[in-house]
């Protein structure tokens, strides 16, 4: 049915043809646990960094671990 197109697979918009764009340095966070967009969907992105323990919603599973990520890229 044409509705599945909308909905699956999940997440796949694209973006990962679109990633060569941003010149810009970039952070991806993924959580190992993600049962929505699988952490494999990283290397699509050109890498990320894997939470171990953390589902979809990684700042809220490991925001500490999550925040020391963030915290040395940013500087």
């Amino acid at each position: 049915p044409a509705h599945l197109a909308l909905t699956w697979p999940i997440g796949d918009r694209g973006t990962a043809k679109r990633l060569h764009r941003i010149r810009c340095p970039r952070l991806v966070i993924w959580g190992a646990l993600d049962e929505l967009l699988p952490p494999s969907l990283g290397a699509a992105w050109g890498g990320a960094t894997i939470i171990d323990g953390a589902g979809h919603l990684v700042e809220w599973d490991c925001p500490d671990e999550v925040a020391a990520t963030i915290t040395p890229f940013l500087a």
